[in-house]
Formats: structure tokens, C-alpha cells, sequence
């Protein structure tokens, strides 16, 4: 990757983020809380440093600077949907320690990306149009290997190294392995 090239093994250090205090939010220029949900699920999964701009677990959708930066604390809702979504993201990061692990991508084309850190295999859509079916090669797990969706109830098994997704609009997948 070019990005190897410039910083090395130093590209875990570089902070990923959605949203920062300078610029409009994600969810001023698309009100798409699937997608900002998968934005956010890609910053705390690939690597680098993640960063979570404030009042994105309350679903601010402020234009530019200075409106990108509303008041946090009279809107602080810990039952927020995009709180508990973010509580959950973090939590399963944690859980795997995701930074721990190296990335390799599996497969990419224009609306699918899919990578790879340790027993944790991330699909992420940016198709606001249509679901997609794809067959996942090279997949670095035995033959049998169960991988279970953290994010919605449904498992793969691995088979002659390959296994097929289904994917929806602008869906995020984590899968984990499971016992089989």
C-alpha cells in the first residue's frame, strides 16, 4: 500500500475519525443512520486510532463550523439509539483486542469492502441501492470454522477457505468465530 510507504508500520498510529469539530457532520450531508453507522463501526475497526467526536452518539447532524459543534450535555441520552450502538462497537472491540491484530483485506470493489483483524472479519456496504451476495476467498480460517454476525443473528461456516455473504443496503457485518 502507498500508505506503507510514507509511515511505515507507523500507519496504527494515525488517528480515524468521522467527524471533527472544522467541518460539517456526517449525518448534515447524509441522514443515513446505517451508513453513519458503518463509518463509525470502520473508524473503530480499521486501523489507527480511533477517534469519536462528541454528540455522534446522539446523532448531531450540525452544518460547518461553527454549528458542527453543539452543546453536549443538555442532549446526553445514554439510550440513545447510536449510544448504545457505539457502547456495543467498543465493547466488541475491547472484547477482541482489535488493535492487536493485523488487517488484510479480503475483498474490495466499489460497494464492498471486507478485511480481516485476528477472529474478527468486517463487511462493510456503501450501497444505498441494492443487497449484494458475494463469495469470500482466501479466508484465513480452517475449513469448518463457524462466524457468527455480532451485529444481527446469522452465521457462516467456512468451507475450502471460502464462504458466501449476503449483504444488505448499507449494511455493516462483524462476524466472530464461534464454536461450531
Amino acid at each position: 500500500m502507498e500508505e506503507e510507504k510514507i509511515f511505515g508500520d507507523k500507519l496504527d498510529y494515525i488517528g480515524q475519525f468521522v467527524n471533527n469539530h472544522d467541518n460539517e457532520r456526517f449525518l448534515h450531508v447524509n441522514y443515513n443512520l446505517d451508513r453513519f453507522k458503518g463509518a463509525l463501526t470502520f473508524s473503530l475497526m480499521f486501523r489507527g486510532i480511533p477517534i469519536v467526536y462528541y454528540g455522534d452518539e446522539q446523532g448531531f447532524k450540525g452544518a460547518n463550523d461553527p454549528y458542527c459543534r453543539e452543546a453536549l450535555w443538555p442532549h446526553m441520552d445514554t439510550k440513545h439509539e447510536l449510544y448504545l450502538y457505539l457502547k456495543k462497537i467498543i465493547e466488541f472491540r475491547k472484547r477482541h483486542t482489535i488493535w492487536n491484530n493485523p488487517y488484510k483485506v479480503l475483498y474490495q470493489d466499489d460497494h464492498l469492502y471486507v478485511f480481516v483483524r485476528g477472529d474478527v472479519l468486517c463487511v462493510f456496504s456503501n450501497s444505498d441501492n441494492f443487497e449484494q451476495t458475494k463469495t469470500i476467498e482466501r479466508v484465513p480460517y480452517p475449513d469448518g470454522t463457524k462466524l457468527c454476525n455480532y451485529l444481527k443473528d446469522e452465521c457462516v461456516i467456512v468451507n475450502k477457505n471460502t464462504f458466501t455473504i449476503n449483504v444488505g443496503i448499507s449494511e455493516t457485518k462483524l462476524y466472530e468465530r464461534r464454536p461450531s
